[in-house]
């Protein structure tokens, strides 16, 4: 998967050797706090920037036929991509694709962006809304009205659950 994601340059660890022999994977160190740290040290104008960039990355990953099936704010790192320390800019790199698999199915892309709701509605009770607003206003491509629409049925399939 690792590899999908760098030919598709989007940014995750990079595999630098593999060893199937040994069943050994090095990688890349990606350096910054989680996003789950940086939105609580973040002001609101700060956290739906590094959102509106988190739903343009999966975005991006969805359109590449990647669901990531574990996508929370635990398993995306908030990299500063700039020299100049004064003023960082920070872009979101996805980790953590143990459960990740390839599908085109517009309910698995709808079950991603659901899981991520749940880890910002879990952890971030007090900026949850804007937080996840920012993310669906960055996730932009030839499928969002579809994934939209399907995750507001996945939603309330999960809300309702056990009271039909």
């Amino acid at each position: 998967m690792l590899e999908k994601l760098a030919q598709a340059h989007i940014p995750a660890p990079r595999i630098i050797t593999s060893d199937n022999q040994a069943m050994r994977v090095d990688m890349t160190f990606l350096r910054g706090p989680l996003l789950r740290d940086a939105l609580d040290s973040e002001t609101p104008a700060k956290q739906r920037v590094m959102c509106r960039k988190v739903g343009a990355l999966v975005a991006r990953m969805h359109a590449q036929g990647i669901m990531h099936a574990d996508l929370t704010t635990s398993n995306i790192i908030m990299v500063d991509t700039k020299a100049d320390r004064k003023t960082p800019n920070l872009q979101p790199h996805l980790i953590d694709f143990g459960l990740s698999f390839f599908s085109q199915k517009i309910e698995d892309m709808a079950v991603d962006l659901h899981l991520l709701r749940q880890a910002l509605e879990a952890g971030h009770h007090d900026s949850w809304k804007r937080c996840f607003a920012a993310v669906l206003d960055g996730y932009q491509g030839e499928k969002t009205g579809q994934v939209k629409a399907r995750l507001a049925v996945v939603e309330r399939r999960g809300r309702y659950k056990g009271h039909v």
